[in-house]
């Protein structure tokens, strides 16, 4: 990784880049996707990872993902689509 990154222009902190990191977002930032048991499975052992090491470990605060599913429905909101989204849960709310 180090050399891959040393030779990318236009970094600015090509040593920040590292798989360790990346590992790190991918399953912190995949939590926000609505993914059966089965593909956050995948993720997992794509990682390396015990499921309940993916869970437990990189586990988003609850507070994260509730300013998420708040965040939807105040952009559909703002948009005036808020009555796309009659009857349907915040899971399923998009823009």
């Amino acid at each position: 990784m180090r050399s891959v990154t040393s030779k990318c222009p236009g970094l600015k902190k090509p040593k920040l880049i590292r798989t360790r990191l990346l590992r790190k977002y991918l399953a912190t930032t995949s939590q926000i996707l609505d993914m059966t048991s089965a593909e956050l499975k995948l993720v997992a052992d794509h990682m390396g990872h015990n499921i309940n090491i993916h869970t437990d470990v990189y586990r988003l605060q609850s507070s994260l993902l509730e300013k998420t599913k708040v965040a939807r429905v105040l952009i559909a909101l703002e948009n005036g689509q808020m009555n796309c989204f009659q009857g349907r849960n915040l899971e399923s709310i998009s823009q």
